[in-house]
């Protein structure tokens, strides 16, 4: 598995029922999204959680620093992060991230995912 960085937003329902993040395995996210606060049936039990939608991706594109810093599956809710996130993209994919990411970024709206 490789990288991933997304831009989502945090949303009240969702017809696509992989973009989900449980609550169990993200605490993170429910002091600043506990209004978003979901439940679904997982497997006959009721699983709390938040559902979501993708905005932009990005696959790799980063430099080794990158994974010394950041967690796997780790968040980023400020604009601030984001700019210290930026410090790690590799020259190539810099200006795409610039547009795709920190030009459309709300703080207090939208979430960085890392996943790798």
């Amino acid at each position: 598995m490789g990288l991933d960085i997304l831009l989502i937003k945090i949303i009240k329902e969702s017809s696509v029922s992989t973009d989900w993040l449980p609550l169990v395995e993200n605490p993170e996210l429910r002091k600043a999204y506990s209004g978003f606060l979901s439940q679904r049936e997982v497997d006959s039990e009721t699983e709390s959680g938040f559902h979501y939608e993708v905005l932009t991706s990005q696959r790799k594109g980063v430099n080794k620093a990158f994974y010394l810093k950041y967690p796997p599956d780790a968040f980023i809710f400020t604009k601030k992060g984001l700019e210290d996130l930026k410090k790690h993209v590799l020259a190539d994919r810099l200006k795409d991230f610039e547009k795709d990411f920190l030009e459309k970024f709300i703080e207090g709206e939208n979430v960085i995912i890392m996943s790798f």
